[in-house]
């Protein structure tokens, strides 16, 4: 060993210049490997930035899907629809019934464009179309392209989206849609007779993927490279350049990555694709190169600046650091030696034993045992690979090996003050804090009874925070497991306010709620768009009612599925309402982190019920009061009409007969009969008093058909027979 500080000073004395030009090729080669790492990790993060993108998107999406199958399933197995398609026969009244519900789910959706029901029986399709047959045998239904999909139709192609032009869409002919085909397939893989197709506007499925306010170029293809989707305003022509450019290098071969081609005004444009997982397509989006990475071209300018002034620096620093530091290295190990006799000849020995004598060490030594326990601690909770060190660190633990350990959840992150208070009850416990949110206190204690105990003493100093303890654990996995369980239920703790100590046993299993959920979120929207206010409140109740004892995300997606399914209500009644629907949803997201008690939203929800409702209620009631003015319009322009009755008015406004008659009768005060019998009295009074009709031809002047049933109104109302009225107040009579 004694060679190299041989050969050291030999080089100082004699080749000061080869031993500098030796760092600065160390220098020169260490920055030139950093620059290197530079630029392939800036290409990676584009890379892993842009797949990650794409990820995200195909999540949404199929989030998205999902809600459209459940939809389009819920549907399909209706009582109503059933019977259109598999019954060999219907009733026209259970015709009207099924359609019926057909058009109040499209019209009350923004996202189904239409629905057609098949019945292989009949052959027919029953739709939702705006114009033209609503119903009609399938060769001659006017979406040809749709009968072709469902009389074809595969076991794979069941609950998939399809992409299609509909020569008889809703809204606009030759529309781009996406359809969805609902059918049973028997267990040999047989389709049944009979199907449903759901129309959706390609607009609002593009968005899935593409946003609203998209700026760049993007598109998908299928595996064949045919086009699918591109995004508002990207055209065919430019989907189909920038393809040729991918599959002219070979590139969309490989699952991801990326690719910068010159456009034909000389611009350049840099090109992402990636492979949607679940999917057999290929997400395609481009962004100008000049304008998305002109910060990264900028960058590396910089960087090549910055990393020739390091390399001057550090040349000039090596050969400083050459003469002032390495060189009299030998001296200053001579001048520790002197200090430390005790220290062996090492010099990193000295040093150690410098740093064992400062005054801080304990404090470096406390930090750093302190680490590595709460990483140990989280290690024995996640399940994280432990470390060598935190592997030493569980063997210094306050816990005893082979006893039972009970996990308690506190929500406070205050560590110590925690276990200052409990160790006198249980000497054997640790605590750590975990997401930054709450903290795990693991015990053994002697006995069971000493938990409330600690319980008492947690809240004495920690007001209002929520305990939850689980029964002991026996070995680390059941640990894990009991750890889960427990956060589960501290993610609940809004919905158990005022328990603010729970006891969590094993057979407390949190069920699923999503499927109950949904039929709760149906009612409320149904009792809001009556415009039923205390429906919608009592159903809300129930609905809340039903949370505990239900797993965090069934709840938390319950909560959130009903708040966006009111919002979408309560912005198509007011468009213009501020926050907008987006800000609104993002609000009501937040606040379910930040909520502390479940009633805390009722305020919410009763706010927006009322408005909805009232909303409703004064339409409903413009709509009555307009509704009326007709009836009353007709009545006067028709009454001397003998079909003219209550039900002929009800069919004529399509409406049933005994709401028309309440609602006329809480108006004007009097059955519609009755006020068809005043006019015509009051007309039968001009007609006597005023023309030589005969008595006994009022009858077919005033369109009644039983004389003597009007003759006896008449004269309830006038007191007097038709004959006598006359007598009485015929002009000339009344002269003589």
């Amino acid at each position: 060993m004694k060679f190299v500080p041989d050969v050291r000073k030999k080089l100082r004395d004699k080749h000061p210049v080869i031993l500098g030009c030796i760092y600065l090729c160390i220098v020169f080669m260490v920055f030139y490997g950093l620059y290197s790492s530079y630029q392939y990790a800036m290409m990676e993060s584009i890379n892993t930035l842009s797949l990650d993108f794409v990820h995200r998107v195909n999540s949404t999406a199929r989030s998205a899907e999902n809600v459209l199958k459940n939809l389009a399933s819920q549907v399909f197995n209706m009582r109503s629809v059933l019977r259109l398609r598999t019954y060999p026969t219907i009733s026209n009244s259970e015709m009207i019934e099924g359609l019926r519900l057909l058009n109040d789910f499209t019209a009350s959706s923004t996202v189904v464009d239409s629905i057609y029901i098949y019945s292989g029986k009949q052959d027919y399709i029953y739709s939702t179309l705006s114009f033209g047959a609503v119903s009609d045998y399938a060769s001659s239904f006017k979406d040809a392209d749709a009968v072709r999909l469902i009389k074809n139709r595969a076991p794979s192609d069941r609950m998939i989206p399809i992409p299609r032009i509909s020569e008889a869409a809703s809204s606009t002919t030759n529309q781009e849609m996406v359809s969805v085909l609902v059918f049973d397939v028997s267990v040999d893989s047989q389709n049944a007779d009979n199907a449903m197709m759901l129309n959706i506007s390609s607009k609002w499925f593009s968005e899935l993927y593409f946003g609203e306010d998209l700026d760049t170029v993007a598109f998908i293809v299928d595996a064949d490279g045919d086009l699918l989707f591109r995004s508002p305003g990207t055209s065919i022509e430019a989907c189909e350049h920038i393809l040729a450019h991918l599959l002219e290098k070979e590139e969309l071969s490989s699952d991801n990555g990326f690719l910068i081609f010159d456009l034909e005004n000389g611009e350049e444009e840099l090109c992402f694709f990636s492979s949607m997982p679940e999917r057999s397509w290929t997400y395609i989006h481009t962004v100008p190169y000049a304008k998305y990475l002109s910060g990264l071209s900028g960058m590396q300018s910089k960087a090549y600046m910055f990393f020739s002034c390091v390399f001057l620096i550090g040349a000039v620093a090596s050969i400083i650091l050459s003469y002032r530091v390495i060189f009299p290295f030998r001296t200053i190990q001579d001048k520790l030696s002197a200090h430390m006799q005790d220290a062996s000849g090492d010099p990193i020995a000295q040093l150690n034993e410098l740093v064992r004598r400062s005054a801080d060490s304990t404090h470096i030594k406390s930090a750093l045992r302190s680490m590595l326990r709460e990483e140990a601690l989280r290690s024995l909770l996640m399940g994280y690979d432990q470390t060598e060190g935190t592997a030493a660190a569980s063997e210094h633990l306050a816990l005893l090996a082979g006893k039972a350990i009970t996990p308690m959840l506190v929500s406070s992150i205050r560590v110590q003050p925690m276990l200052d208070i409990i160790r006198p009850l249980c000497p054997h416990c640790e605590g750590v804090t975990l997401n930054g949110d709450h903290t795990v206190l693991l015990l053994q204690p002697d006995t069971p009874d000493i938990l409330t105990s600690i319980c008492d003493k947690l809240l004495s100093i920690l007001p209002g925070r929520h305990i939850f303890i689980a029964v002991p654990a026996q070995n680390e996995q059941d640990l894990r497991e009991l750890y889960n369980q427990l956060y589960q239920f501290y993610k609940l703790h809004f919905l158990y306010p005022d328990q603010n100590v729970r006891y969590i046993t094993r057979d407390m299993v949190l069920e699923d709620y999503s499927v109950a959920s949904e039929a709760f979120i149906e009612r409320i929207i149904a009792a809001l768009k009556t415009g039923n206010l205390e429906s919608a409140q009592k159903e809300y109740a129930a609905f809340i009612t039903a949370l505990p004892g239900k797993d965090y995300r069934s709840v938390y997606t319950a909560l959130t599925q009903l708040a966006r399914s009111v919002l979408k209500l309560y912005y198509e009644h007011f468009p213009d309402a501020q926050p907008d629907y987006k800000a609104a949803r993002a609000q009501f997201d937040a606040s379910l982190i930040t909520i502390s008690r479940i009633s805390d939203l009722q305020s919410v929800f009763f706010s927006w019920f009322t408005e909805i409702t009232e909303h409703i209620r004064h339409e409903r009631r413009s709509k009555q009061s307009q509704m009326l003015d007709d009836i009353v319009a007709l009545i006067h322009s028709r009454y001397q009409d003998p079909t003219l009755s209550a039900q002929f008015l009800a069919d004529t406004i399509g409406m049933s007969s005994a709401y028309l008659s309440r609602i006329f009768k809480q108006a004007q005060g009097v059955s519609i009969s009755d006020y068809i019998n005043q006019l015509r009295i009051e007309e039968a009074k001009r007609l006597l008093t005023h023309t030589d009709i005969k008595v006994m031809d009022l009858g077919e002047k005033l369109g009644v058909e039983n004389m003597q049933y009007f003759f006896v109104r008449f004269k309830q109302a006038t007191g007097l027979t038709p004959r006598q009225y006359r007598l009485q107040f015929r002009p000339e009579n009344k002269e003589s």
